[in-house]
């Protein structure tokens, strides 16, 4: 019983740790993701990468923008739900939102930090959990492929039974 206790204690100071983490950079792995690659529009919410030519929504799904900041801690969905998020949505009044795929979401990943590998100054208070891509996992068909933001790790998970966080982009249109 003193070991089911210890173990339990043990995950709930680990979930407490993660859930307050730090982001942590290191200055001897090249920043990808500088401030400078993005053009922030906060009074839109949109922050277009210059690099990818693609407009994102600064906060993901479920927060709210002010000035900022992205307040709350967002909104959790399965991927069908995901999938969806995009259509409905009518951030700086485009409707043309959509679920990005593995490729776009991980070029947001900043490989010389963690907790999150994100830029936070662009990207603030990004959930220390995985994302939903759009893109399926070709070998397992009840599956789709995650980015994990607190490690910058992407992987593949069942699509009906994981509930993860959602971020919108939209191709610039010229």
């Amino acid at each position: 019983m003193m070991m089911k206790q210890t173990m339990i204690g043990l995950t709930l100071l680990l979930f407490t740790a993660n859930s307050y983490a730090v982001q942590t950079c290191v200055n001897n792995i090249p920043n990808t993701t500088p401030d400078d690659r993005y053009t922030i529009d906060t009074d839109q919410g949109t922050v277009i990468d210059k690099l990818t030519k693609l407009m994102w929504q600064q906060c993901s799904v479920g927060q709210t923008q002010t000035g900022t900041a992205c307040n709350g801690n967002g909104n959790q969905f399965d991927w069908q739900t995901a999938l969806q998020a995009g259509p409905s949505s009518s951030v700086a009044n485009y409707n043309d939102w959509r679920l990005p795929n593995r490729n776009e979401l991980v070029s947001l990943i900043a490989w010389h930090c963690n907790s999150p590998s994100i830029n936070a100054t662009v990207f603030p208070n990004t959930a220390l959990n995985a994302f939903w891509s759009s893109s399926p996992y070709f070998r397992t068909p009840d599956s789709a492929w995650r980015v994990d933001f607190p490690t910058g790790g992407s992987g593949r998970y069942f699509r009906n039974y994981a509930q993860y966080y959602v971020r919108l982009v939209r191709n610039l249109t010229e």
